[in-house]
């Protein structure tokens, strides 16, 4: 019943958009929604079979599969709307994927604090995805509809990006916030009978004649507050590279496809991403004076000053492939420089366990490794060898000479 709510949430919310984007036909959108509905079924199937979180090397194949899955339909919009479109979307996409890596790490935290179990970890991501979509494509639709009324609302998306990159800059985040104590949570708790502990897979259980939700539902609750209050940045940030709706919504969707498996990825490097959040405050902060600069050119046309900047149009427009050159690279060189900084041997690097977690195990605490759980023994500190005495010189006893 759940699974069949969230897909007609999904189709109507995705049907909802295309009436916003009347240059695309309506067999686009259809044949999309029906893309992402057969790659939802093909994903929640696959995790009832298996049952247990994906390893790092099967999260980096899926990673790779949903990357080539955009690509392909990527170069078919290449095909059909051209080559600045298919731009768009890559550059959107980029964006959007980058732009969750900082979404990943607080789901990191959130799964940490609430103790959640590895293997209901990928049910709680699956149906993030559900909710992320159906909550993106009602912000899309209403964005798009209020740019295209008010075009000044550009430069209040700018700030906020600003702001963003900027307190991202200044590591001004919420690591050392408890979730269990933030007002999503007290609101659900209020609202909700909450069970203490886990109950299995199930988000809801009946328990003394009521029915109850578990704290695997809490925890879903903050990751989909968590995903709302990023998409507060991502959305106004992929509206400086497109204002396209279905560019904007389709390579959206496709980020978020591939977010539950780049979330296992992320999880086994979150120590040697160093730089990483550096690099995503950059860009959020370009984006925003990215679509700054038009409102700066036509401010100064208005006062009789007109000048034209490198790279740019007369309008002080961005062409769409400077911006994904600056935000590959930056995104390359923020990477780069983390794996480089804390390779094996290197000054102040940490060394990194081969747990799922990415994270040196604690003594006697479980490890797991694919589906198979077994417990972190480490090594014993080198007992202090006693001081050794050096052995006593052997005094050979004087020969007796025979009297004379």
């Amino acid at each position: 019943m759940f699974l069949a709510e969230a897909i007609a949430s999904v189709a109507t919310t995705t049907l909802t958009a295309a009436e916003s984007a009347p240059m695309m036909p309506p067999l686009a959108w259809i044949g999309f929604v029906v893309f992402v509905l057969v790659a939802m079924v093909v994903d929640l199937g696959l995790y009832q079979k298996r049952g247990t979180g994906l390893t790092t090397k099967a999260a980096l194949t899926w990673v790779g599969i949903w990357a080539c899955l955009a690509m392909v339909f990527n170069a078919g919009v290449w095909w059909k709307l051209g080559l600045p479109k298919a731009q768009e979307f890559f550059g959107g996409y980029l964006l959007e994927m980058s732009l969750s890596v900082d979404n990943l790490f607080v789901f990191v935290l959130v799964f940490s604090h609430f103790k959640t179990p590895r293997a209901e970890q990928h049910r709680v991501l699956v149906w993030g995805i559900v909710g992320a979509m159906v909550l993106r494509a009602i912000m899309i639709v209403a964005g798009v509809a209020i740019v295209r009324r008010f075009e000044m609302v550009m430069l209040l998306f700018a700030a906020i990006l600003l702001w963003s990159g900027i307190k991202l800059l200044r590591n001004e985040d919420d690591e050392e916030s408890d979730p269990s104590n933030g007002l999503i949570v007290r609101m659900a708790r209020r609202v909700l009978p909450v069970v203490d502990g886990y109950r299995g897979h199930a988000f809801f259980v009946l328990e003394e004649g009521k029915r109850k939700a578990t704290l695997l539902f809490l925890v879903l609750v903050v990751i989909e507050f968590s995903d709302v209050l990023f998409a507060v940045d991502s959305i106004p940030a992929i509206f400086g590279i497109t204002q396209d709706p279905f560019i904007v919504f389709t390579s959206n969707v496709f980020a978020i496809l591939g977010l539950r498996s780049l979330f296992f990825v992320i999880e086994a490097a979150i120590q040697r991403l160093k730089y990483l959040k550096t690099g995503l405050a950059f860009i959020l902060c370009f984006i925003g004076v990215k679509m700054i600069l038009p409102f700066a050119h036509e401010a100064l046309h208005h006062y009789g000053h007109d000048f034209d900047l490198p790279l740019l149009d007369e309008k002080w427009k961005m062409p769409i492939w400077l911006s994904l050159s600056v935000i590959v690279f930056t995104l390359g060189f923020s990477a780069g420089l983390s794996l480089w900084t804390t390779r094996r041997g290197a000054p102040g690097a940490v060394d990194l366990s081969r747990s799922a977690s990415g994270r040196m195990p604690v003594a006697g605490e479980p490890e797991v490794h694919g589906s198979s759980t077994r417990t972190a023994v480490l090594p014993d500190p080198p007992a202090t060898a006693p001081p050794v005495t050096p052995p006593a010189t052997a005094t050979t006893p004087p020969t007796e000479q025979p009297p004379s």
